[in-house]
């Protein structure tokens, strides 16, 4: 069936907001839990990111996006779990250490 574009728009928000309460609540155990210490890295790559020209943040939000389609399109081929695993291992470590933007996995650091 076809999906209205109001129902299109609260998926979204709805997805959205989700992915950022989630980043929260990891962001608060992993801060009670004592793991970042005293977090100087994080801070800075935090700092960096937010100081980013739109012009570089959506150029790099999009390199992201086209490195996760290729995760799970790589992914949707393979029929073992272990074949999926590899699959997505590649593209997923290739956008991290790129220091690509990824708006949801950004929610956390920042």
């Amino acid at each position: 069936g076809k999906t209205s574009t109001s129902d299109l728009i609260k998926n979204w928000v709805a997805s959205y907001a989700g992915n950022f309460v989630g980043s929260l609540f990891l962001a608060f155990l992993a801060f009670k839990s004592g793991t970042l210490g005293s977090a100087p890295a994080s801070v800075a790559i935090a700092t960096a990111k937010c100081s980013l020209p739109f012009s570089t943040a959506f150029v790099r939000g999009i390199l992201c996006n086209w490195l996760v389609c290729m995760a799970v399109y790589m992914a949707s081929g393979c029929a073992s779990l272990a074949g999926k695993m590899v699959a997505v291992w590649f593209p997923i470590s290739a956008f991290v250490a790129l220091g690509l933007d990824h708006s949801v996995a950004d929610m956390f650091i920042i």
